[in-house]
């Protein structure tokens, strides 16, 4: 009996160490990192300059002092995959510069570098577009796929809130590395990761993991651990009567009309106390 014991150890041992070679393969690359980043101060120059147009200002220094354009999502929290798309927000009075950052993208001429392709808004028409809807230009530069969108408070306020819990887990970055194996699971495997196919958000599946992390972090050590928890839980959850929370399923019957979902109490075991959620409720009272 103890031999099966040890055997069937080093054999997890053994599979763990095999996934965690194929994370690393997964996880962006120096090259990757460097090139993104690249792409975005590219895009930010249009979108400076797009806001300088916007402004009428003839003075470029001046129009970097009244909007401040920073990268949210994937790409700064370091878990994207290969064909991650980068989300680019700018920060500013309004958001009348998104038309003219557009027309400056369908008329970029950089070199084979940043060569910009498929551009595209949603709504398709930015100016007309009503105050409530919310706005985002799309395209590639350098084959990588840019979502524009201007004051997205709630995107930074989320990136907070997923470095917060990946401090808060420790573990050598467990939350990420296990963000980066759920996340090649659902797309390279079962197929259903891809907002722009009508499948599942990049945010959504982000919920579902801290889900898993904040109710069984107790006993969750390794990805392996967290992809197998995540498989069984969500196998077994009852879709049709509940809605996911971070803290658990919620009877869709409960659920208000205004959209106000019940709070689950803290009672402890929970690694997202009511302390930490208030803070970033606090945050994104803010929006």
């Amino acid at each position: 009996m103890s031999n099966c014991v040890e055997d069937d150890t080093e054999a997890i041992a053994d599979c763990c160490h095999v996934v965690d070679d194929l994370i690393k393969k997964l996880q962006p690359h120096p090259r990757a990192e460097a090139h993104r980043y690249e792409v975005f101060q590219f895009v930010k120059n249009i979108i400076e300059n797009a806001v300088q147009l916007s402004n009428g200002k003839s003075d470029l220094n001046d129009v970097r002092s009244e909007v401040h354009v920073c990268r949210f999502g994937s790409v700064p929290f370091k878990t994207y995959l290969p064909h991650g798309d980068l989300d680019v927000t700018a920060f500013a009075a309004d958001d009348r510069w998104m038309q003219h950052a557009k027309e400056k993208l369908l008329l970029s001429t950089e070199g084979p570098r940043f060569v910009v392709r498929n551009v595209t808004s949603v709504p398709p028409d930015l100016e007309t577009a009503v105050a409530e809807v919310v706005k985002v230009v799309k395209c590639e530069v350098g084959g990588v796929m840019v979502d524009i969108s201007a004051n997205a408070l709630g995107g930074i306020c989320t990136l907070s809130l997923l470095e917060k819990v990946d401090r808060l887990v420790n573990q050598d970055h467990l939350f990420k590395r296990s963000l980066v194996l759920v996340k090649a699971w659902c797309y390279f495997e079962s197929h259903v990761l891809s907002s722009q196919k009508g499948l599942l958000a990049t945010y959504a599946l982000e919920t579902l993991v801290l889900s898993v992390l904040n109710i069984f972090h107790r006993e969750l050590r390794t990805p392996l651990d967290v992809l197998q928890r995540f498989l069984s839980y969500f196998g077994a959850f009852d879709w049709a009567g509940c809605c996911v929370t971070v803290r658990g399923p919620v009877p869709r019957a409960s659920i208000l009309a205004n959209g106000s979902v019940p709070e689950i109490p803290d009672d402890g075991r929970f690694l997202l106390s009511d302390r930490v959620l208030e803070d970033e409720f606090n945050l994104r009272a803010l929006t």
